[in-house]
């Protein structure tokens, strides 16, 4: 499968890349490994991200995230407990891909709360 390809490829950079003493080698080995576990994570949580997306900026009454800013920014869109609860929701789910670790550490969910 794709996941065991991209983690057969992360272990090789761990092990291979990342241990070398090399400074700048190693320092991109990381910076290889941060980005295919990255890559894992979107493959698995991406889809439902995106519906999940999608149904949040529909129960707005907008199509997509910038048309959301501009609502915002012009006043269309009321900043209320819905909007709140919505842009929480987002920045969670982005987290959870891009940055897994900062919400882990109180991010989105705990921050806003």
């Amino acid at each position: 499968s794709l996941d065991e390809l991209l983690e057969a490829v992360v272990e090789w950079v761990r092990s291979e890349v990342v241990t070398v003493s090399d400074a700048t080698i190693a320092y991109r080995g990381r910076v290889a490994e941060n980005v295919l576990d990255l890559v894992r994570r979107e493959i698995a949580e991406g889809a439902a991200i995106t519906a999940r997306r999608d149904v949040l900026l529909r129960d707005l009454s907008v199509t997509d995230e910038t048309e959301l800013a501009l609502g915002i920014r012009d006043g269309s869109i009321p900043i209320d407990a819905n909007l709140l609860s919505t842009l929480r929701r987002l920045t969670d789910d982005r987290l959870s891909v891009d940055a897994p670790d900062q919400r882990r550490r109180g991010g989105a969910t705990d921050a806003a709360s």
